[in-house]
């Protein structure tokens, strides 16, 4: 039993530094997530101000300009930052469902201890 006690020691200590790959790997997502959502909106927010802009332009040509290659321009900026960060939050999503298994792991070898624990102590008060 005192063998499977070690092994099962073992095998916590390298699950215990899996979990912690796996938080690593939340928080490096959820830090992507915020960043692009962060451009997303200021990329948003240059969008209004920069069409606002032109709406009020005395110059036609600066207007038509505008219209014709800035925006679809900026517009498209957008879309990739959007799509960007659907990836990132779908990365997300599967970063936490593996930290979520990981811990389950842990917990089960956790458990797994307690048990021999608790079976190594009844036979040392025999």
């Amino acid at each position: 039993m005192a063998a499977r006690a070690q092994i099962a020691l073992y095998r916590l200590q390298r699950e215990d530094e899996a979990v912690a790959r796996a938080t690593q790997r939340v928080g490096d997502a959820r830090s992507r997530v915020n960043e692009l959502g962060a451009d997303r909106n200021q990329k948003a927010l240059d969008i209004e101000a920069d069409t606002a802009a032109a709406n009020h332009s005395d110059t036609p040509d600066f207007k038509q300009g505008f219209e014709e290659v800035a925006l679809p321009r900026l517009k498209g900026e957008l879309q990739l930052l959007q799509k960007q960060e659907r990836q990132a939050r779908d990365e997300q999503a599967e970063a936490e469902q593996q930290l979520r298994d990981e811990q389950a792991k842990l917990d089960e070898l956790d458990n797994l201890l307690n048990r021999y624990n608790t079976a190594l102590e009844e036979v040392g008060r025999k």
